[in-house]
């Protein structure tokens, strides 16, 4: 006895689990039984569904219940033929099939035809033969046949497919992979009749359905076909019309207009930037523009190189520039509308040297693109830094430059402003003008150095200060009508001179006279401490004793002193104070010292009048003085004594 593993049965309790192969077998009347439906071993009385041989009923206490051939067998399709033959003996004893819904489906479009019936047959018949199909099992009600396929492991084949179709043969296919093999019979039969997925390999409603479905395709798309052939020749008749109008509005002679005031802010920042030698006027298509190509070009240059935007975003489209020349008006109206490949074409059949707007636009990034200045990546252009950085650095130079020419003519209007009506000056001129006085015109100054601009600036509002009382004079007019002004202030200046000058004069008078008052003062102050200093005898000696200290001259001689001289004559003053202080005390140290060697002489020579006659007398011994001379101190005090002593005999009368 042998079986082959399937689907372990584990809903037997107190059973180990194991593959069961076959749970059905064919009783002897034709039905299919269920292994739980029959008695234990050849008691089943059962065959295989399949080969028809004889089988064993398993149904011990640890393996899972099952049928085995009694005798050797190499039998595989004992499953599909029990789940063949268990479909007719149900479908024939409940007399009913569900059908699946009809659902036709083409391409994208699917419509539902009808929901899952039940299908109620007056007979069932088990895999009859139909001129080369075999069927699973053949549901007949009336004169009407359902085909019904049972799909286990092996599903119906394109070919009878094909012949099912092909003769127009009501077919359904039940998918039965997911029922275990050892499910029960209720199971099996719920999903054979009602829940196993199922589907339709024919159904007339669904085919009809289907070929109104690609009818409708077909004639959409005819339709779709005749219409855009409408279209096409539409859009053709259009593009000839719009052709001939581009190539009559390009040969037609037209004068550029001059560019309006921001084209012209372009053009002067693309010139004031250096970059004037990136244009290209001779670049074809120029017509097409109401400006000139320098006039477009700069604007190019300056939103997409110079702007600040373009700083921040180094990358722009094609369309970006048209559509900045469109929106500032560069286009001529004519050419305005977008002109595409197939446009263009048609118009250069008809006039060869034709240049759409934007075959023009992109023929100059190319040259930008020759020069280093630009490369093409995908559908953008992408600026490359170098040289475009210079260029900024001069620009901005430029703005501040034409930023104080503006505030200097600002400063030139206020003055003017103020001037009386008619005063013929003309800003514009002036700021061009070389004025006397001036190393070149206000405007190129201006323009050259901040510190020029200021100066400028600071004289024109002196200039302005001119025209007020008592202003200061301002001599370079600069070329402006103000000599009425200047000769105003002259004069002013003349007559202020005058006043300062007497009242110096004035002052210096009454300095004067103060001063000699002074000095006089200063001359009795000194006569005063003089006489307080030295007495009035030594004073008035003194006062009229010529000081070198004065240039030779006494105090008595001059009228006054200054205070220098006042300082001069007090420390000669304190000198000889101090020289007569000095003087007499040497003149009583004599004066004792010469009383002390007369008496001396006297109590040696014996008497006064030989000690006065020996001081008279010149002595050899005192370098032929006489001692009354060379007594003036101590020292020559004892001096005379050492001669008196050495004398060996009196002094003759």
């Amino acid at each position: 006895m042998f079986t082959c593993s399937v689907q372990a049965d584990t809903k037997a309790a107190g059973r180990r689990p194991n593959d069961v192969q076959l749970a059905y077998g064919e009783a002897r009347d034709g039905r299919i039984l269920h292994v739980t439906e029959v008695p234990s071993g050849l008691a089943c009385g059962c065959v295989c569904p399949g080969c028809k041989g004889v089988l064993v009923a398993h149904k011990g206490e640890e393996r899972a219940h099952h049928f085995v051939h009694h005798a050797p067998s190499s039998c595989t399709g004992a499953y599909e033929s029990a789940l063949h033959k268990l479909a007719k003996q149900l479908i024939s004893e409940r007399g009913l099939i569900t059908t699946p819904a009809i659902v036709a489906r083409h391409g994208d479009e699917e419509r539902a035809l009808r929901a899952e019936t039940v299908f109620r047959p007056d007979s069932v018949v088990l895999e009859k033969g139909m001129d080369g199909i075999r069927p699973d099992v053949i549901a007949r009600k009336g004169d009407r046949a359902l085909l019904v396929e049972i799909a286990v492991t092996h599903f119906c084949g394109p070919e009878k497919i094909a012949l099912i179709q092909g003769r127009q043969l009501a077919a359904i296919e039940i998918d039965l992979r997911t029922v275990p093999h050892d499910a029960p019979k209720d199971v099996l039969e719920d999903a054979i009749l009602f829940s196993a997925p199922r589907y339709w390999l024919f159904n007339r409603h669904e085919a009809g359905a289907v070929a109104r479905m690609q009818a409708e395709e077909e004639r959409r798309k005819a339709e779709a076909q005749a219409r855009e052939e409408r279209q096409r020749q539409q859009r053709l008749a259009k593009v000839n019309r719009e052709a001939d109008r581009l190539a009559m509005a390009y040969r037609q002679r037209f004068n550029h207009v001059p560019p309006g005031p921001k084209t012209a802010e372009s053009v002067l920042r693309v010139l004031d930037a250096g970059l004037d030698h990136l244009l290209a006027p001779g670049i074809p298509g120029t017509v097409s523009f109401s400006v000139s190509a320098t006039a477009w070009q700069s604007v190019v240059l300056d939103r997409f190189f110079l702007a600040e935007q373009a700083f921040y975003d180094p990358a722009f489209r094609g369309a970006d520039v048209w559509k900045v020349l469109s929106d500032q008006g560069l286009i001529r109206p004519e050419f305005m509308l977008y002109v595409d490949d197939e446009l263009a074409e048609a118009t250069r059949n008809r006039l060869p040297d034709f240049h759409a707007p934007y075959e023009t636009v992109t023929a100059f990034l190319q040259a930008l693109e020759t020069r280093g200045l630009l490369y093409h990546a995908g559908n953008r252009w992408r600026r490359v830094g170098h040289g475009i950085r210079d260029a900024r650095e001069r620009l901005q130079k430029a703005i501040q430059g034409r930023t104080r020419v503006d505030s200097l003519r600002s400063a030139l209007l206020a003055l003017l402003a103020e001037l009386p009506d008619g005063h013929g000056v003309n800003p514009d001129h002036w700021m061009r003008t070389v004025h006397p006085g001036m190393d070149g015109a206000p405007a190129d100054q201006a323009m050259a150095s901040e510190w020029s601009f200021h100066a400028m600036v600071d004289h024109l509002r002196r200039l302005r200060l001119m025209r007020q009382p008592g202003s200061p004079v301002v001599e370079e007019l600069h070329g402006l009508p103000l000599e009425r002004e200047r000769e105003m202030r002259r004069e002013e200046r003349r007559v202020a001179d005058e006043a300062k000058q007497r009242q110096r004069e004035e002052q210096a008078r009454k300095q004067a006279e103060e001063s000699r008052r002074a000095a006089i003062e200063r001359r009795q102050a000194m006569v005063d401490h003089a006489t307080s200093m030295l007495g009035y005898e030594d004073a008035r000696r003194w006062l009229a004793v010529p000081l070198s200290a004065l240039g030779g001259v006494s105090v008595n001689e001059l009228e006054g002193l200054t205070a220098a001289q006042q300082e001069t004559a007090y420390k000669a003053l304190r000198i000889e104070q101090h020289r007569l202080i000095e003087t007499d005390r040497r003149r009583a140290v004599a004066e004792q010292s010469c009383e002390d060697l007369l008496c001396e002489a006297e109590r040696v020579l014996g008497t006064r009048e030989l000690a006065e006659l020996w001081m008279r007398q010149k002595n050899p011994l005192l370098g032929n003085r006489r001692p009354l001379e060379m007594c003036v101190d101590t020292i020559s005090k004892d001096a005379c004594v050492m001669a008196l002593k050495a004398a060996k005999r009196p002094v003759k009368r």
